[in-house]
């Protein structure tokens, strides 16, 4: 099986095309040693870099992308790169030195929407961005109900539900054994919400850990608790004391406050995708179309449309130029 594929195409005496693949891991020796070569030989050229993924992503470093460069010898703050990549399901082009950096991921997935709140002080705002920050926002806090009833599937309330039946069927041995087993489900369930948000970056994590604790407690401890108010409240209508009351309420409330946790962690800009995986919305579809001319100019157009299904046409959403030299 071919496991990368990787080329190198001139498209102008001063601009060439880069094309290299990491095939979800890291670009491998046999691309280094290629374009390290080339590079030694031609360090006079500016590149148009084509990638799977973007080396910058809601302002911080993206890993595979920055590796990427790295392998292939070059870099945006000390080279001449014009670097476009996917991956990131919006639209955000910034200028770093003589460099630029674009991501273009919304052809054909659900939406990632871009960042929230403020951009990291040393990255600063992008030039151009697609939908906007506004835009992102009023879609991120519907999360929580579009979860709760089932937008983004069933699963998490399966899987809630099987936690309530673990806690139930504790129960039935004891207080004491419940309240063991509420505990432990909780704190598995706080390793479970941190690493949820896996692809936030370094400075986030302990944030996220922060906010982890009290949702993980709160979910963890969910069942318990309404094992034991329910047949207070409810002494005459057995019905709503029983245990698969319990396991339903669990379900759809714990889906609703693990929204809120999806949801925060959008707002507060700590991870951005998981939020918008759950929302599976399928609008801000845009492409860019390029004309790069015989001096190394290179034009571009960003064409967008909010919604596909609503008629009219579609819109300029970014307009740019870099140049080679």
């Amino acid at each position: 099986m071919q496991e990368a594929s990787y080329f190198i195409l001139p498209l102008t005496p001063n601009l060439e095309l880069w094309g290299a693949d990491r095939q979800l891991g890291r670009v491998d020796f046999r691309q280094r040693a290629f374009f390290s070569r080339w590079r030694r030989a031609h360090s006079d050229k500016a590149v148009f870099f084509t990638a799977g993924d973007p080396a910058l992503a809601y302002g911080v470093r993206n890993e595979p992308g920055a590796r990427m460069l790295s392998a292939c010898r070059l870099s945006l703050e000390r080279d001449r790169v014009l670097y476009v990549a996917g991956d990131f399901h919006h639209y955000e082009r910034r200028a770093i030195g003589n460099s630029m950096h674009v991501i273009a991921g919304g052809g054909g997935a659900f939406l990632h929407g871009t960042r929230i709140g403020e951009y990291p002080e040393k990255a600063g705002s992008p030039a151009a961005e697609y939908p906007s920050g506004h835009a992102s926002r009023r879609l991120a806090v519907q999360v929580p109900l579009r979860l709760m009833f089932g937008r983004g599937g069933f699963v998490v309330h399966l899987c809630l539900a099987v936690l309530a039946s673990i806690e139930l069927g504790a129960a039935s041995r004891g207080t004491t054994s419940l309240v063991v087993t509420a505990s432990i489900i909780a704190l598995a369930l706080v390793l479970i919400l941190y690493f949820t948000a896996h692809q936030a970056p370094p400075e986030a994590k302990k944030k996220i850990a922060v906010l982890s604790v009290p949702f993980g407690i709160a979910l963890g401890l969910l069942p318990m608790a309404l094992h034991l108010a329910l047949p207070v409240a409810h002494r005459s209508a057995a019905i709503f004391a029983s245990d698969g009351a319990v396991t339903l309420t669990t379900a759809f409330l714990g889906a609703l406050l693990f929204g809120f946790y999806l949801m925060l962690l959008a707002v507060l800009g700590l991870e951005h995708q998981q939020a918008f995986t759950v929302l599976g919305h399928p609008g801000f579809k845009h492409f860019v179309r390029l004309c790069i001319h015989p001096d190394g100019k290179v034009e571009a157009w960003t064409i967008g449309k909010d919604d596909m299904l609503v008629p009219g046409p579609p819109s300029l959403i970014d307009h740019f130029t870099w140049r080679a030299k």
